[in-house]
């Protein structure tokens, strides 16, 4: 009879594969509207099983609202969003997925023991670039972007992700985890590190790459620090300040040589430019779920089919300020901060279990900058800043009251 923990990490796998893009070529095999279709239902079984298994565990409700209060907030301004949008239809089943992700994720930390629930993530991320490294080599017509949405793609490998960015972030996740995990006395082969810095490099997918280090870096500084004097850190200043024109240049570097790409971020800057003189700045926003966006929506006639059929701004705070209006975009902000705050605080009172807190936030206020928003409803983004900031919470208040659980 298969063990009731075998049961769960295959359904958790297959989530975070299945919410990670990784069977994006079966789906776009399929004909027709089919494969949207079939997406949905599947997304409902997992958020309906792991509210199962959340009530399955016990009336702990308390401490779990209390431990995710952060991506439940952001829930809720996305529910009002879409409450309040000009396209409740398109809308609200977006901000419900949206919440669906959040369950998934507590599902996912409280049904395992402190070390399993980081251990699946890591084994279905790594079986799933592992694949991807070999169909980009084998089957370049499903590995390789073939340029036919975007010349500037041509050549750059997508693996089984389907585009370019999903594998680059899937890489960056990967690697952060995996760091924290050692930072933790973990040790893994060479091979479980270069094959997601090889597709990174491959993906050449900037916003994650720089994200990556900067986070990681940000870190390792933070740590020092904490072991330094007051008049340590003074004199630290020069040393400092060097570092960080340092870190620019070599950032500069990245970007234009070894990625090929402009430093207005390929034309970033100037749509941000349009948008932000031309949106409405109401409280909540055109609705969550980027109905803002597309043909014959408010983006075409706002600013400009150039634009219009992006999807997203390239930029967290702006999408926020978009879809979720005023409140959004100081949500966007607060659900961001605060827990990094207060990660922060928990590891310099020798709390290390809150270092995943740090590097995944720091990593997504940074991708944030420059990428897509992290609130994407049925997507890894979301799971895993939820998994991030309720990950901590919840093995601290476990090893108070139950030990390891």
């Amino acid at each position: 009879m298969i063990k009731i923990n075998t049961i769960l990490s295959i359904f958790f796998i297959s989530g975070i594969l299945f919410f990670g893009r990784a069977f994006t070529p079966i789906f776009e095999a399929l004909p027709g509207e089919l494969a949207s279709r079939i997406f949905t239902p599947i997304s409902l079984i997992f958020y309906i099983l792991s509210f199962y298994l959340i009530v399955r565990e016990g009336e702990q409700y308390k401490h779990i609202i209390h431990s995710a209060l952060y991506p439940l907030l952001i829930c809720v301004v996305a529910l009002l969003s879409s409450l309040l949008s000009f396209n409740i239809t398109s809308s609200l089943p977006k901000s419900i997925a949206l919440t669906g992700g959040l369950v998934f994720a507590i599902a996912f930390v409280i049904t395992q023991k402190k070390d399993d629930a980081l251990d699946t993530f890591l084994l279905a991320i790594f079986w799933a670039l592992l694949i991807s490294f070999f169909v980009s080599l084998l089957m370049p017509s499903i590995g390789i972007d073939d340029g036919s949405n975007d010349p500037d793609h041509l050549g750059l490998w997508q693996g089984i992700f389907g585009f370019k960015n999903n594998l680059g972030r899937t890489c960056a996740f990967f690697l952060l985890i995996l760091y924290f995990k050692t930072v933790h006395g973990n040790n893994y082969k060479w091979y479980v590190w270069l094959l997601p810095i090889i597709l990174l490099i491959m993906s050449k997918s900037t916003t994650p790459s720089i994200a990556l280090i900067s986070s990681i870096g940000a870190f390792q500084f933070f740590r020092l620090s904490k072991r330094m004097s007051i008049s340590a850190k003074i004199m630290f200043i020069p040393i400092l300040s060097f570092l960080i024109l340092l870190a620019v240049k070599s950032v500069e570097f990245i970007i234009v040589e070894i990625f090929n790409k402009d430093l207005s971020g390929s034309g970033r800057s100037e749509m941000w430019q349009v948008i932000l003189k031309n949106i409405d700045y109401s409280l909540f926003g055109y609705g969550f779920g980027g109905v803002f966006w597309g043909e014959g929506n408010p983006a075409e006639y706002i600013i400009g089919r150039f634009y219009y059929h992006l999807g997203h701004a390239h930029n967290g705070f702006i999408d926020a300020l978009i879809d979720m209006g005023l409140i959004g975009f100081i949500s966007y902000f607060i659900v961001l901060a605060f827990p990094l705050i207060h990660a922060i605080r928990k590891f310099s009172s020798g709390n290390k279990i809150y270092s995943i807190s740090i590097l995944t936030l720091v990593f997504l206020i940074l991708y944030s900058l420059s990428g897509s928003s992290f609130l994407k409803q049925n997507n890894l983004l979301f799971i895993i800043y939820s998994i991030s900031v309720f990950y901590p919470n919840w093995r601290s208040y476990c090893e108070r009251n139950n030990g390891n659980r």
